[in-house]
């Protein structure tokens, strides 16, 4: 090995993907040492939150007492998942990490703004940015100094941080013309304004997310989905402004379009469905909750795109029939995901018809009281299905009872998610001893009805109940 120059074993290291095998060849020799430090650096990972802080802590250490500069070398950091104890003192000790890359501070609510305006000018490698859910820490000045600082910006995440406006986000798109991906959801004083600024100067956008953006219309997407043949995702979940003509917009030959999210848009009928499934032969995901003006038609508009639809939801679309889910099952075969929440016309007929999708991992019956015993026997004993289902959700199907669920159980394999929440059969305290804690913010009554089974949950009521 001594024979191979440094830049040849500094490969065969960086394909060395376990920490341990990594700290072992860091103790092999000095030249080792060298090679594989900045390796073991470049994205820590953290089991706990007290290595977070030996990590951050090490970092503080003056340069003189330090092998290494390990600030330098940290390309990647993830601090998500211990967002309740990161603070703006621990913030500050990032300021040496010029090199980063990615960070991940999502739901960091402890951040200010202040501390979060004077670090970011060292982080001016940046590509991806997450600060989703950060409400205090994100303002328009922060978002000016992340665009006069980074350049190099490519994802930026804002969801939940309603402070930010049009001016902040325009100064963002005109400064950093490589965002391939922007998340503004909940931002409640965004408008058409600043999804125009980013169809203007961002011609590299893959994914948008103006979900609950409310003052969204019609005008943000005829300008940025002409300008924009590439784009994959769109998410308008919640923008209630927006209407049939908004799609019109749509490339009449959009390949690369997978994710479209427009629950809870009201104004939204069959003529947008049949556009965006005319436009986008590849869609793969397509969310219609709570579009209440839905019908059988726009399910049939759907069917062209066979097995690239994977994940369709359409609760509260209540004027869809059996009918159309029968022809979805025979020509969607790929479907992994199918939501009929509230549906109540959808009867046993859907559910036998379903029962057939050899990829179905997830169902959504809550409120299908029309469903009863027979249509969940046929899930059961049909086989498709039922081998690769993982969750599926029962709640208030009132016609359910016990030994119906237990033969379905019983032919699910893979089952790590039951919810027959308001089932009466089910409303037995010997049963609901194995269902999960219910939400904290749950009433009386709700807690007394909530019956989900989770996890190690699942496999303990199935053993119970054979």
């Amino acid at each position: 090995l001594h024979h191979l120059p440094n830049e040849v074993l500094g490969q065969i290291l960086y394909l060395l993907q376990h920490q341990r095998t990594l700290y072992a060849c860091l103790m092999v020799s000095r030249r080792f040492c060298l090679l594989t430090a900045h390796l073991l650096w470049m994205k820590p990972a953290f089991a706990d939150t007290s290595r977070v802080i030996k990590l951050l802590c090490t970092l503080s250490r003056p340069a003189t007492e330090t092998r290494f500069s390990y600030a330098r070398y940290i390309r990647y950091l993830n601090l998500q998942q211990h967002a309740d104890a990161i603070n703006d003192d621990m913030l500050r000790r990032l300021r040496g990490c010029d090199r980063l890359e990615r960070i991940n501070l999502a739901g960091c609510r402890a951040l200010t703004a202040a501390t979060v305006r004077a670090i970011v000018p060292n982080w001016w490698s940046l590509i991806t940015l997450d600060l989703s859910k950060c409400v205090e820490a994100v303002s328009d000045d922060v978002l000016r100094a992340v665009a006069d600082n980074c350049s190099n910006l490519q994802n930026a995440y804002f969801g939940g941080c309603k402070h930010l406006t049009d001016d902040a986000v325009t100064h963002l798109a005109t400064s950093c013309t490589k965002l391939r991906r922007i998340n503004l959801s909940y931002c409640e004083k965004i408008t058409d304004v600043a999804a125009m600024m980013l169809s203007n100067h961002c011609a590299h956008i893959t994914e948008v997310d103006f979900s609950y953006c409310q003052k969204i219309t019609d005008a943000a997407m005829l300008a940025l989905l002409p300008t924009h043949p590439r784009l994959r995702e769109l998410r308008l979940r919640g923008c209630f402004l927006i209407t049939d003509e908004a799609f019109a917009a749509f490339p009449f030959a959009n390949e690369y379009m997978r994710v479209l999210d427009i629950t809870s848009c009201p104004l939204i009928t069959d003529v947008a469905v049949q556009t965006v499934a005319t436009r986008c032969p590849r869609l793969r995901s397509i969310d219609l909750g709570k579009c209440v003006q839905i019908t059988n038609n726009a399910v049939r508009a759907l069917l062209p795109l066979g097995r690239s639809l994977q994940s369709l939801h359409l609760g509260h679309c209540s004027q869809i029939t059996d009918q159309a889910v029968i022809l979805l099952a025979h020509r969607c075969m790929h479907l992994r995901y199918l939501d009929l929440g509230c549906c109540v016309r959808i009867t046993d007929a859907s559910v036998e018809a379903l029962a057939r999708l050899p990829r179905l991992r997830r169902l959504g019956l809550v409120r299908c009281l029309s469903v009863t015993d027979a249509g969940i026997m046929a899930l059961a004993l049909t086989g498709g299905a039922a081998t690769v289902l993982e969750r599926i959700h029962l709640s208030y199907c009132i016609n359910l009872t016990v030994n119906a669920v237990r033969h379905l159980m019983n032919a699910c394999p893979n089952l790590a998610h039951l919810s027959v929440t308001g089932v009466p059969d089910f409303q037995h305290k010997e049963i609901q001893v194995f269902c999960r804690e219910p939400p904290e913010d749950f009433n009386v009554n709700q807690r007394a009805s909530f019956c989900v089974f989770s996890g190690q949950g699942v496999r303990d009521v199935r053993d119970y109940l054979n």
